[in-house]
């Protein structure tokens, strides 16, 4: 990749990426020997009214489960 390059990166959309230095993308199945491989992911949410229902919060966990399982599999 060239500094100042856009280039197409679609995920969920049509997306963009343009960075500021040269470099390359590797993908995750080479970074394993290289120290990658960890992803954390962090969460805001934020609701109306300050809080959540039991319910509403085991569904927003069962589809963050299955999501990370989702992009988890589609990685390895």
């Amino acid at each position: 990749m060239s500094a100042s390059t856009m280039y197409r990166v679609n995920e969920l959309e049509p997306e963009f990426f343009k960075p500021n230095t040269d470099g390359k993308v590797v993908p995750l199945s080479k970074m394993r020997g290289m120290g990658g491989g960890n992803v954390t992911n962090n969460f805001t949410i934020t609701t109306p009214n300050g809080s959540m229902s039991a319910q509403t919060r085991q569904q927003l966990m069962a589809d963050l489960a299955s999501g990370m399982a989702s992009a988890n599999r589609r990685n390895n």
